[in-house]
């Protein structure tokens, strides 16, 4: 069977490792000439649309600053849902751990855990969580100092 051979295709570069040290030198920095040339079309374009905006802006008009390549649409950095900065969010200070409040409120007595949520609560503990319940029932699962009475009724372990 006889070895196909390929054809060139049109404006194809020969390929670097049939190329002399001089002639690579050459083509890195045609290379690196044709990178700063992109660059510089690049800022010029950036430049363009920040002038657009800024004339839509003043005509009224809500713009969208550019992806930057790579980030996914959604939530802007640095936000969250609660559409507050980390930065303007402020935890809660409590003298001691949730698991602690709970041992506290619930020691002696059986209760469920959106009881147990509302007692720890009115006991003095203080959360920013919009799911406190949630919490409340992930640490009654996972501590040793509570157990399961019967469903849905915990008491301390």
């Amino acid at each position: 069977m006889a070895k196909r051979r390929r054809k060139k295709a049109a404006g194809r570069r020969p390929s670097l490792s049939r190329l002399s040290a001089s002639d690579l030198l050459h083509e890195l920095s045609r290379r690196g000439s044709e990178i700063q040339q992109m660059r510089q079309e690049r800022q010029q374009l950036v430049d363009r649309i920040a002038e657009i905006d800024e004339t839509l802006g003043m005509l009224g008009e809500r713009t969208h600053a550019p992806r930057s390549p790579g980030r996914r649409p959604g939530r802007p950095a640095g936000r969250r849902a609660s559409g507050r900065s980390p930065a303007a969010r402020t935890r809660a200070a409590n003298s001691m751990t949730l698991e602690q409040a709970m041992y506290k409120t619930l020691k002696g007595k059986t209760m469920g855990v959106q009881e147990l949520a509302q007692a720890v609560k009115s006991g003095g503990y203080k959360t920013n969580a919009e799911n406190f319940r949630t919490m409340v029932n992930q640490t009654l699962l996972r501590s040793e100092h509570f157990k399961k009475v019967a469903r849905g009724q915990y008491t301390t372990a």
